[in-house]
């Protein structure tokens, strides 16, 4: 695969910085390195301090000691292959590592490439379905226990903690992403972090984490009432629940990303909320937990068998509340398979 990238490309060799496209590509997870793929060799330069996560890769490993410029290697490498083109992920790489690589190889031409590498990680083979499937297992097992737990009087940090705990209780590596817990009117808040704010009977609570096992991630929300909820609660429940039900419908080999999510969005537009649906529909996961495709207005995205994604809509209602759930789902020719197996309930 590490040759394969370079077909059809006008450049003499690719340097990866992205630390997910070099893992991706050769298997290594440290830190602090970079992947040069020229047409006949590849060459990962890192420090030597990950040298315990250097079993098991593709690529020559050259080891960087301390005091060691990583760009003098680089130049080293680039004059041995002969190389006058560059390639770079221009979407990735941190401007003064582009300026600090232009100014030591003057004679080279840079090129920017735009998610070359991203683009080959939007379809997953077995083993990253694997991953991902037990990701999603771990996810529902620690949703499950925290929906079994939830007790009026509990902070939104509390429940937070307890979610990063039982990732680990059950196997998980650690959660993908900060845990997301807000209730109360700033469960209309999609993206808020957790607070010392108590949580209250009879108000919406909306839980969104995911787990990273092996190198990668799933998804999954779930909005609860703890008691009995409201005509209004009740209404834009069932109608986040229909919406994103009609999306994952809709999910299938060859199916365009921005018709999905204007299957959901017109739905809530529709049934009276067309200003709260206020993100995408969905996203992929897979070593990052937002990365392409993008379930969005304008997506330009198609859909392919053994993509991983999320179905997410929501209506975020300010000084009210908001409500959004969320599943991880694998793409296959006809359909979809839900990864994340956590109770579709409201009231609890």
């Amino acid at each position: 695969m590490l040759k394969k990238i370079l077909s059809g490309i006008s450049v003499d060799a690719i340097l990866i910085t992205k630390p997910e496209n070099i893992r991706y590509l050769t298997g290594f997870n440290g830190g602090s390195s970079y992947l040069l793929v020229t047409k006949k060799e590849s060459f990962l330069l890192s420090h030597a301090i990950y040298g315990a996560n250097c079993q098991k890769f593709t690529a020559k490993l050259i080891q960087l000691k301390v005091g060691t410029k990583a760009y003098a290697e680089i130049e080293k490498l680039i004059n041995m292959c002969g190389i006058k083109k560059v390639g770079f992920e221009s979407s990735s790489i941190v401007f003064d590592t582009l300026e600090g690589l232009k100014n030591d190889l003057k004679n080279i031409e840079f090129i920017p490439l735009k998610n070359t590498i991203d683009n080959l990680r939007m379809i997953k083979n077995k083993d990253e379905i694997k991953n991902i499937e037990i990701a999603s297992n771990i996810a529902s097992k620690v949703f499950v226990s925290i929906l079994d737990m939830l007790r009026p009087g509990m902070s939104e940090q509390d429940v937070a903690a307890e979610i990063e705990f039982k990732i680990r209780k059950e196997g998980g590596g650690k959660d993908s992403f900060d845990p997301i817990v807000v209730s109360g009117v700033r469960s209309a808040l999609p993206h808020a972090e957790p607070t010392n704010k108590l949580i209250s009977k009879n108000e919406l609570i909306t839980i969104d984490f995911g787990v990273l096992y092996n190198g990668y991630c799933s998804d999954v929300t779930r909005t609860v009432v703890l008691g009995k909820a409201s005509p209004e609660q009740n209404k834009i429940f069932k109608i986040v629940a229909a919406a994103q039900e009609k999306a994952i419908a809709k999910v299938k080999s060859g199916a365009l990303c921005a018709d999905i999510d204007t299957t959901a969005r017109d739905y809530i537009e529709n049934n009276g909320y067309k200003d709260n649906f206020i993100h995408s529909t969905g996203h992929g996961v897979g070593l990052e937990i937002h990365e392409g495709p993008r379930l969005g207005i304008g997506s330009k995205d198609k859909l392919s068998a053994n993509m991983t994604i999320t179905i997410e809509p929501g209506i975020y209602v300010p000084g009210f509340g908001g409500v959004r759930i969320e599943d991880t789902l694998l793409v296959t020719k006809n359909s979809s398979k839900i990864l994340t197996d956590v109770p579709k309930v409201f009231e609890l």
